[in-house]
């Protein structure tokens, strides 16, 4: 059981990283393509 709580953590932390990841991808979306531009198509 706690082998499994171990896999549950690392899959959550792995999920945390990628929404960062996008969300540095999509602000740095929007710079490039226009500031006043609240989403990147």
């Amino acid at each position: 059981m706690n082998d499994n709580n171990s896999h549950y953590i690392a899959v959550t932390g792995q999920r945390q990283r990628l929404r960062i990841t996008i969300a540095k991808i999509v602000t740095q979306c929007k710079v490039l393509v226009n500031p006043e531009l609240r989403f990147c198509l």
